[in-house]
C-alpha cells in the first residue's frame, strides 16, 4: 500500500508511530544486550569459577591420600599409622562433598564426560589405596612394590584427570569473558546504528508527509487558476487516495467534464454548420434526381406488366408439366405391378421345375430296384433248370426294360436341372427388373414432387410481381411528396447554419486538446450518378429503367459522421 493512498492523519500517525516504535526497539535492543552481557559474567562468576574451586578441593583431597599412603609405607610400625588413616577419611570426605556439588552443577556434554572419566578413575584408584593399606600391614615390602606398580600411576592418572577438567574450564571461563564483552561491543555498535537509522528515518517521514501535503496542493491551485484563465489543456495526475489526491481527483473530473463539454458543443457546431450546407446543397439534387425517379418509375411499372405475363406463363407450363410428371408415375406404378406378377410367376414355375425332378428322382428309383428284382428272377430261373427258362426270357425282358426306363429318366433329370437352372436365372432377371422398376417409379415420384414446388413457386412470384406493382405506384406517390419536402429544408437550413456560427463563436474563447484541429469543411456540389447494370437476363427491361434514374450522390464527411441523401 503507497503512504500517498493514506489519509494525511493516517500518515502523520504512522510516521510518529514508526519514530515510537524505533525508539522502543533500540530501548529493548539495549536492554536485551545488557540482559545477555550480565547472563555472561554470572555464569563465568556463579558457575565456571565454583567448578573450578570444586576441583581443585578435589585435587587437593587427592593429593592428600597420595601423600598420606606414601607416608603410610615409610612408617616402621602400624601404630604411628592411625592418624594417617584418619587423614584419608577425612580427604575422602572432603572430596565426596565436593564431587556432589560439582555433580549438582549444570554440565554439556564434555564435562559429563570428564565426570565419568573421574568418577572410574576415583574407584580404580581407591581400590588400589584400600588394597595398599591392607597389604602393608602384612607385607611391608610387597606393599611398596604394589605402591609403586599400581597405587601411585593410578592417583597421578586420577589426579591428570581432575586437571584437565580444571584446564577445560579455565578455557570455557575465558570463552564466556570473550562473549560478555562481544556482547556488550555489539550491543553498543547496534544501539549507535539504529540510532542513527532511527534519525534518518524520522527525518525521511517529515520531509516525505510534508512534501505530500505541499506538492498536490500546488498542483491544485495552478489547475485552478488554468481553469479560470479558460485554459482546459492540463494534464492532472492522480498519486494517491488521500485528501491531496482525491482533491486532484475532483479537480482532475472537472477538467475533463469541461473539456468535454466544450469538445462535443465545438464538435456540434461545426457539424450543424457543415451538415446546414450540405443539406442545402443536397435539396438541390433531390429535386433533380426526384425528377429522374418519377420517369424511372413509369418505365419499372411498364417493365413489370410484361414481367408478369412472362411469370404467368411460366406458371402454365409448370403446371402441365406436373401433369405430365403424375402420368408418367402411374404409368411406372403400373409396370411395376406388372413386373412383380412375373416375378411371382417365375417363382411358381421354379417351384414346379423342383417338384418334377423329385418326381424323376422316384421313377429311378422304382427302374434300379425293377433291375435288381429281373436279376433276382433270373438267378432263380436258372436254379429251375429247363422249368424255369421261360421264366428267366421274361426276367430278361423285364430287365432291359428297367435299364431303358433308368437311362430315360436320367436324360429326363438333365433337361429337368438345365430348366430348373434357366428358370433360376430368369428369376434374378426378372427380380432385377422389378428392382429397376422401384427405383424408376422413385425417381418419377421425386420429378413429381419437384414440379408441384416449380408448380407453387411459380404461384409465389405471380403473387409477388403483383406486390412489386403495388409498391411502385406508393414510390410514385412518395416522389411526389418528396418535391414539397425540398422548399421546407432549404429554409431550414439556413436558420440552422445562422445559429451554428452564433453558437461557435461563443467556444472559440476556451482552450481544449484536440487531435483533429477544426476546421472548415469544403462542400462540393452533389451531382448525379449513374448505378451500374448487374449481368442479368431476366429483368433486362427493369435495368434499363433503373439505370436512367440518378442515384443520391455521397457528400462531404465533417469529423463526426456522413450526411447522407434521405
Amino acid at each position: 500500500m503507497k503512504l500517498s493512498n493514506l489519509k494525511i492523519g493516517q500518515q502523520l500517525g504512522i510516521g510518529y508511530g514508526l519514530l515510537l516504535c524505533i525508539l522502543a526497539i533500540v530501548a529493548l535492543l539495549g536492554i536485551n544486550g545488557m540482559h545477555k552481557s550480565n547472563e555472561a559474567l554470572h555464569h563465568v562468576v556463579d558457575v565456571n569459577i565454583v567448578k573450578i574451586n570444586h576441583l581443585e578441593d578435589m585435587a587437593s583431597s587427592v593429593h592428600i591420600v597420595s601423600r598420606v599412603i606414601r607416608t603410610i609405607a615409610l612408617l616402621p610400625d602400624d601404630s604411628m599409622s592411625q592418624e594417617q588413616h584418619k587423614k584419608i577419611d577425612e580427604a575422602r570426605a572432603q572430596y565426596n562433598k565436593a564431587y556432589s556439588e560439582l555433580e549438582k552443577m549444570p554440565m554439556d556434554d564434555a564435562g559429563k564426560s570428564f565426570m565419568h572419566k573421574i568418577k572410574e578413575d576415583q574407584q580404580a584408584a581407591r581400590t588400589q589405596n584400600d588394597k595398599f593399606v591392607e597389604l602393608v600391614k602384612t607385607d611391608k615390602d610387597a606393599a611398596i612394590k604394589f605402591l609403586l606398580k599400581d597405587v601411585i600411576p593410578l592417583n597421578a592418572k586420577w589426579q591428570d584427570a581432575l586437571h584437565e577438567f580444571v584446564v577445560l574450564q579455565e578455557s570455557k571461563n575465558a570463552q564466556d569473558e570473550v562473549k560478555a564483552k562481544e556482547a556488550y561491543q555489539a550491543s553498543m555498535t547496534f544501539m549507535i546504528i539504529a540510532t542513527v537509522v532511527a534519525i534518518l528515518i524520522g527525518m525521511t517521514i517529515a520531509w516525505s508527509s510534508a512534501r505530500a501535503i505541499t506538492t498536490p496542493l500546488k498542483k491544485a491551485i495552478q489547475v485552478a487558476q488554468n481553469v479560470a484563465e479558460g485554459d482546459l489543456t492540463s494534464q492532472i495526475e492522480v498519486l494517491g487516495k488521500n485528501e491531496a489526491g482525491q482533491l486532484m481527483q475532483a479537480l482532475k473530473q472537472m477538467n475533463d467534464s469541461l473539456a468535454h463539454l466544450v469538445g462535443k458543443v465545438r464538435q456540434g457546431t461545426e457539424t450543424i454548420s457543415t451538415a446546414s450546407t450540405e443539406i442545402a446543397t443536397g435539396n438541390m439534387d433531390l429535386s433533380s434526381r426526384t425528377e429522374s425517379q418519377a420517369g424511372a418509375l413509369e418505365e419499372t411499372a411498364s417493365s413489370m406488366e410484361e414481367l408478369t405475363a412472362t411469370v404467368k406463363q411460366n406458371a402454365d407450363n409448370a403446371h402441365q408439366a406436373n401433369q405430365l410428371a403424375i402420368s408418367a408415375s402411374e404409368v411406372a406404378i403400373q409396370g411395376g405391378a406388372v413386373v412383380a406378377q412375373v416375378v411371382s410367376t417365375m417363382g411358381d414355375i421354379n417351384t414346379s421345375s423342383k417338384k418334377i425332378v423329385d418326381i424323376i428322382s422316384v421313377i429311378d428309383g422304382i427302374a434300379f430296384q425293377t433291375n435288381i428284382l429281373a436279376l433276382n428272377a433270373a438267378v432263380e430261373a436258372a436254379r429251375a433248370g429247363e422249368q424255369g427258362r421261360g421264366f428267366a426270357v421274361v426276367a430278361s425282358e423285364v430287365r432291359n426294360l428297367a435299364q431303358r426306363s433308368a437311362s430315360a429318366a436320367k436324360e429326363i433329370k438333365i433337361l429337368i436341372n438345365d430348366s430348373v437352372e434357366k428358370v433360376e436365372q430368369g428369376s434374378r432377371l426378372v427380380d432385377e427388373a422389378g428392382t429397376t422398376m422401384d427405383k424408376v417409379v422413385s425417381s418419377i415420384s421425386n420429378v413429381t414432387g419437384i414440379m408441384s414446388e416449380i408448380t407453387a413457386a411459380s404461384a409465389e412470384q405471380t403473387s409477388g410481381i403483383e406486390q412489386i406493382n403495388t409498391a411502385v405506384s406508393q414510390m410514385d406517390e412518395v416522389t411526389q411528396q418528396n418535391a414539397a419536402l425540398v422548399e421546407e429544408a432549404a429554409a431550414a437550413a439556413s436558420s440552422l447554419q445562422e445559429q451554428a456560427v452564433s453558437l461557435a463563436n461563443l467556444v472559440q474563447q476556451f482552450k481544449i486538446e484536440s487531435t483533429n484541429p477544426p476546421q472548415v469543411t469544403q462542400v462540393r456540389k452533389a451531382r448525379p450518378e449513374t448505378v451500374s447494370k448487374a449481368p442479368s437476363a431476366g429483368i433486362k427491361k427493369i435495368q434499363r429503367a433503373v439505370a436512367r434514374a440518378a442515384p443520391a450522390p455521397k457528400l462531404a464527411t465533417t469529423n463526426e459522421g456522413t450526411w447522407e441523401e434521405f
